[in-house]
């Protein structure tokens, strides 16, 4: 993994996630492995291209868990919904401080139920510091 500081008080992990936001699917990352810790660490989804979740439509966004890496992953918490917004850029859709008795392994399941591809997310590791 490599880090690098974005201001004096977090540092940023490589992303679990960075794509196109589904088109009336759902879309899930990669398994990956994190825990809460003394260095309060946080799983933060921020807009890197805007999109409009349209009236009478939902965007949602969930952490899965499991305690291992090919088991079943079973939904831990919505991290957020939106519906009837504008995603602007830049925009930090959630930020997400798991506990240590959350299951290791994590996936972020983001669903739709239009077509938002024309936005995009990035959903990564951030380790409080200072």
């Amino acid at each position: 993994m490599s880090f690098s500081k974005a201001i004096s008080s977090e540092l940023h992990d490589s992303p679990v996630l960075d794509a196109a936001l589904p088109n009336a699917t759902t879309l899930t990352s990669d398994p990956f492995l994190c825990s809460g810790s003394a260095l309060g660490l946080e799983i933060v989804g921020t807009v890197t291209k805007a999109a409009t979740v349209a009236s009478g439509k939902k965007l949602t966004v969930k952490l899965l868990a499991s305690e291992t890496k090919n088991g079943t992953f079973s939904e831990y918490a919505v991290l957020c919904t939106a519906t009837d917004k504008t995603l602007a850029a830049g925009t930090e859709l959630f930020r997400f401080a798991p506990v240590s008795t959350v299951p290791f392994w994590k996936k972020i399941s983001i669903t739709a139920d239009s077509d938002l591809s024309t936005g995009k997310i990035m959903v990564g590791l951030v380790r409080k510091i200072g």
